[in-house]
């Protein structure tokens, strides 16, 4: 491409990039815009810079790159010499990416005295619970639109107020009739206005009325005066030959028609699919990536409903398609929405989870029960399962493939560092577009493929899970001749509780529906995980002996030969079930099969490839009783540093820099402390060091080394806290993004004596006899059992999550 003269003709190239617009030609009028900035960056052009990062931040709007786009009005807000007109437009920009982000505090600092800026800070305010804040910026917009003789925007600021409103008395299904009736009479008063001004904007505004009404009357039960409502507001869109309201108003058509459809209507389904056909082609040009993947979920649910409604497996199939393309636009959005703080990414991307996860099961449903499709309901559950921690354990540190160019492994070794000091969302775009340059060139390398699906946290399919469970076999059988590993992995699907099996030698997964019900189970569990202290060991052998916890084993005696190692993958509250502990006949199911955990499969593949070279030396650490008050944490110390070759850090010396340090510097790392697990915020659990805490949220905070193996031998070091999308937050999930490969953890509180056999007898057998871990752990608990500890509060507290070798 020809390097444009910025110094002249900025304007121009501007415009060529708004008729690129036009023909959704966005990555021409990226590439059109990117080489016009590197020249007037050049040429010192700081207006001509401004002006079009400006175009550029729209482009990638309109692609649904709103990280992108909000770097680089980040920066035409950091430039000082710009004139007054494009560092508005670059306000603005900035205000509605910072509402599509969520990032209400940004558009708080942004909001100026401008009417479109109130209007984002009034519905921030609402959306973020503040309502008597939205209440009095909405009437300082109505205030300033009519002392300016603005009607239209005046009755629109009225009628999006009166949306708001009703808006919180409709939490839980419950709604207030006289909100509603005052919104309403709003409604017809401001129509009524509204109806003798004959242009596009008050047509608009009309349309958006509509809208709003019918979301109020439809919430309240009116369901034929919503209809009438939705009628009218697409008759005003098209009149205004707005993309956006046009989109907007057939995906409401397109809710109603599925609600009355869920009721029976078998044609208001089909009126819904073409609506959804309608539709389509507005939201692509105007909606973000989340928005979209809303839009397709409706989608889905209609083409669902119409499969419930005829039995009809096209229609199934349909939906499965769009739950395709929600996922896709799901993670999109993901992608798009890092933030500059590792935690606020995480939580960002936990949140996205939810809706991913809702996707995810409804689609599992479908290919389960009617089109009986178990490789891709396995494929589906693996999206389902702790995706923002496979996306986060793939940054962190990894093995490179071997036969890789250097210089492709140093151009993305450098992008990871240059995101992770990143402190702006400008800082984080051009990372972050580094980082994935650097893994496309990657997966240019047919041996670097597997790699950068780690490093993307993409979700395995059963092919690959086969392969890796096939890899895993051959490094089992050195250790245990006739063994396999054996995968089983829960989902739940509303009150039913699924179980997948794999295994290298299945062309496809087994499927098990546990009898019962998972609202009865997770009482069960709930009772054990809520139960004091001295209640502990009754309600752990309640647990245990439940005849639907037995029941989640028998599918794994089905699926397995004594000896066999199984990686469970649990759903929901089964993450706090000690399976290991389960009777499976006469002796437990650990005596059986020594067993293991993971978040996910896509979890278990990273923390495999985190394994060192063979023959390369270990780096031990081992802190003890810092807090100066377990004496068995000493003695355990002690011993367990005596095995690793070092000496063990104890009391007033174990510090916090000592612990982190050891996290960035070690291969393994011990600890014997006491632990705290909080409920309230999962992030601030933390393992008591002798200056004070080291929370999830400093381990998160801190750089990643290469561990073998870090252990929390205190009590409560692996609960944890699941959240949408099935994860988990607690000192587990920090470890592992910190370069774990594998954590020992207790699910609850410690017996001491317990668990100083236990050590011993697991480091033993680990770094001594050369058993893999999970081989290592299932004797270390034997040899407590015949140590007289039988009871299974004593003997099953730990557990073995990530790698098993």
């Amino acid at each position: 491409m020809t390097q444009p003269n910025v110094a002249t003709n900025f304007t121009e190239l501007v415009k060529q990039a708004e008729g690129l617009w036009v023909a959704a030609r966005y990555a021409e009028a990226e590439q059109l815009l990117t080489a016009a900035i590197e020249a007037a960056i050049g040429a010192a052009d700081v207006e001509a810079e401004a002006q079009l990062r400006v175009a550029r931040a729209t482009t990638y709007k309109y692609r649904n790159a709103s990280t992108r786009a909000f770097a680089d009005v980040e920066r035409v807000l950091a430039l000082s010499g710009t004139s007054t007109g494009v560092a508005e437009r670059a306000r603005t920009l900035a205000l509605s990416l910072s509402y599509e982000l969520r990032l209400f505090d940004v558009v708080e600092r942004l909001a100026g005295e401008r009417i479109p800026d109130l209007r984002f800070l009034a519905i921030s305010q609402f959306r973020s619970g503040r309502h008597d804040a939205g209440e009095r910026t909405y009437a300082r917009i109505i205030a300033l639109a009519e002392r300016r003789g603005d009607q239209v925007t005046a009755l629109r600021s009225r009628c999006e107020r009166a949306m708001w409103r009703v808006t919180p008395t409709f939490n839980g299904g419950v709604h207030d009739e006289n909100v509603v009736r005052a919104a309403l009479a709003e409604f017809l008063r401001c129509d009524g206005e509204l109806a003798a001004i004959d242009t596009d904007a008050a047509r608009a505004t009309r349309a958006s009325l509509e809208t709003n009404r019918a979301v109020v009357l439809h919430a309240a039960g009116h369901i034929d005066e919503a209809w009438a409502a939705v009628q009218r507001a697409i008759v005003y869109a098209d009149a205004s030959g707005i993309p956006a309201e046009r989109g907007t108003t057939r995906k409401l058509a397109a809710v109603l028609l599925l609600a009355r459809g869920l009721r029976g209507d078998a044609a208001a389904l089909d009126a819904a699919a073409q609506f959804v056909d309608e539709m389509f082609p507005f939201l692509l040009q105007s909606e973000t990536a989340a928005g979209l993947a809303e839009a397709a979920l409706i989608a889905a649910r209609i083409d669902e409903a119409r499969g419930n409604t005829r039995s009809d497996a096209a229609a199934y199939a349909s939906a499965v398609a769009w739950f395709e393309k929600a996922d896709r636009w799901f993670r999109s959005a993901r992608r798009e929405t890092r933030s500059p703080t590792t935690e606020r990414t995480d939580a960002t991307q936990i949140a996205g989870a939810g809706s991913a996860a809702v996707v995810a099961v409804r689609a599992i449903r479908i290919l389960l029960k009617h089109l009986i499709e178990p490789t891709a309901a396995f494929d589906w559950t693996e999206r389902a399962k702790a995706r923002a921690l496979s996306e986060l354990v793939g940054m962190g540190p990894l093995a490179p493939p071997a036969g890789v160019a250097a210089g492709l492994l140093a151009n993305e070794a450098r992008a990871i560092a240059q995101l992770a000091a990143a402190a702006t969302h400008d800082g984080v775009w051009p990372a972050h577009a580094a980082l994935e340059r650097a893994w496309e060139e990657l997966e240019g390398d047919p041996a670097a493929g597997a790699y950068v699906a780690v490093r993307r946290g993409t979700a395995m399919s059963y092919p690959e899970v086969q392969a890796l469970l096939a890899d895993e076999d051959a490094r089992l059988r050195l250790h245990s001749a006739d063994a396999q590993l054996v995968v089983v992995e829960f989902v739940i699907l509303g009150d039913q509780l699924v179980v997948f099996g794999a295994r290298s030698d299945w062309a496809e997964p087994a499927v098990a529906v546990i009898s019962g019900t998972y609202a009865v189970l997770a009482q069960a569990i709930t009772a054990m995980t809520q139960a004091p202290i001295d209640d502990l060991p009754a309600a752990i052998a309640a647990l245990v002996a439940d005849p639907q916890v037995r029941a989640c084993v028998t599918p794994i005696l089905d699926w397995t030969a004594p000896g066999d190692v199984v990686c469970i993958i649990g759903a929901g509250l089964l993450h706090a079930v000690p399976f290991h502990a389960i009777p499976a006949g006469k002796v437990s199911l650990m005596e059986r099969n020594p067993i293991f955990y993971a978040p996910s499969v896509t979890t278990l593949r990273a923390c495999c490839q985190r394994r060192l070279p063979d023959g390369t030396a270990d780096v031990s650490a081992v802190f003890s009783n810092p807090t100066q008050d377990l004496p068995a944490a000493t003695r355990e110390g002690a011993a367990v540093a005596a095995m690793l070759g070092v000496a063990a850090v104890e009391g007033a010396q174990a510090t916090r820099d000592h612990a982190l340090g050891a996290l960035a510097r070690s291969t393994i790392v011990h600890v014997a402390s006491h632990a705290v697990f909080d409920v309230a915020d999962p992030l601030e659990s933390a393992m008591e060091l002798a200056d004070g805490a080291v929370t999830a949220r400093d381990v998160l905070a801190s750089p990643g080394g290469r561990l073998r193996l870090v252990t929390l031998s205190a009590c409560e070091s692996g609960m944890h806290t699941v959240r949408a999308g099935d994860e988990l937050l607690g000192l587990t999930r920090a470890v592992l993004y910190a370069g774990a490969a594998s954590v020992l953890v207790t699910l609850w509180s410690v017996e001491d004596e317990a668990t100083d056999v236990l050590m011993r007898a697991f480091y033993d057998r680990w770094l001594n006899r050369g058993e893999p871990k999970v081989l290592a752990l299932a004797g270390a608990q034997r040899d407590v059992i015949a140590a007289g500890y039988s009871a299974p509060d004593e003997w099953a507290p730990f557990a073995l999550i990530g790698d098993w070798l």
